[in-house]
C-alpha cells in the first residue's frame, strides 16, 4: 500500500509502510503529521495509521482543528483528481478511432480476399455450394487473423510497458494508476479491456453497460467505468 504524508503544509510521498515507520523512528516525521492512502475518505494523523510505532518527535499539524489544506493524491470531492493534466475527451476519442482505423487497415487485404469471390459469383449469377463457400473463405482467414493478432500483441506490449496504444502514443496520452505509477497488465488489459468486453457481450445488460461506460467520460475526472474498475486515469504523456 502506498501512503502520502502531509507535513508543514507540504504533501510528501508516496511511501510504503516500512519507509513510513523508518521515517517516524528517525524523527523525520511525527505521529501528529497527517497520512492518507487510496480508499481513505480523509487525511488522518499517522498515530492512527501506525499505532504500533512508539512516540516520535512532535511537529504541529498542518492546520490545527481544521481540514488539511492540501488535496488527497488521486482523490477529490467526487473521488478522483490527479495532479498532471488530464487527457482531453477529444484526444481519448481520437486515440480510440486511430486504433480502430489501424485494425481495419490491417484487415483490408483479408476482407477483400473474403468478399471478392462472392462479388464475382453475384455478377455472374452463380450460387456457390456450401463446399465452394468454405473454399472461398479459407484463403482469407490467415490474411484476416494473423495481422490483427500481431497488432493486438503490439498493443498489449505497449499498454503494459508504456500505458499507451499506438493511437494514444500518436496523440500524446497515456494510462497510469491514480498515484501516477505505471499500471500493470492486470489493470491496463484485463480490467480495462477484457472484463468490460465480457460484460458488454451480455445481452441487454451489455448494451446498457457500454452506453454508461462511454457517457462517464463527461464526468469531471473523465473516468469511464473501465477506468474505475482498473483504478486508472488517462493523462497527457
Amino acid at each position: 500500500m502506498r501512503y502520502f504524508i502531509g507535513k508543514d503544509g507540504k504533501q510528501l510521498g508516496p511511501f510504503n509502510a516500512d519507509q513510513i515507520r523508518a521515517k517516524l523512528n528517525a524523527g523525520e516525521i511525527s505521529l501528529e503529521d497527517l497520512g492518507w492512502h487510496e480508499g481513505m475518505p480523509e487525511w488522518k494523523p499517522l498515530r492512527t495509521l501506525f499505532p504500533d510505532v512508539g512516540a516520535a518527535p512532535f511537529s504541529p499539524p498542518v492546520e490545527p482543528n481544521s481540514p488539511p489544506s492540501f488535496s488527497q493524491p488521486g482523490a477529490s470531492d467526487n473521488g478522483v483528481d490527479f495532479t498532471p493534466n488530464l487527457a482531453s475527451r477529444l484526444s481519448r476519442l481520437g486515440a480510440m478511432i486511430l486504433d480502430q482505423l489501424f485494425t481495419l487497415i490491417l484487415m483490408a487485404p483479408g476482407l477483400w480476399q473474403l468478399i471478392h469471390p462472392f462479388i464475382d459469383d453475384f455478377r455472374n449469377g452463380h450460387s456457390p455450394t456450401p463446399d465452394q463457400i468454405l473454399g472461398k473463405i479459407a484463403p482469407a482467414l490467415p490474411l484476416l487473423i494473423i495481422p490483427v493478432l500481431v497488432f493486438a500483441i503490439v498493443q498489449i506490449v505497449l499498454l503494459v510497458n508504456r500505458g499507451q496504444t499506438v493511437g494514444k502514443m500518436l496523440l500524446g496520452i497515456r494510462i497510469v494508476k491514480l498515484d501516477g505509477s505505471k499500471a500493470g497488465f492486470g489493470s491496463v488489459f484485463l480490467l480495462r479491456a477484457i472484463l468490460p468486453g465480457l460484460i458488454g457481450g451480455i445481452p441487454t445488460v451489455g448494451v446498457v453497460f457500454s452506453l454508461i461506460d462511454v457517457l462517464l467520460i463527461f464526468r469531471e475526472d473523465r473516468r469511464c467505468i473501465h477506468d474505475l474498475m482498473a483504478g486508472t486515469i488517462v493523462i497527457e504523456a
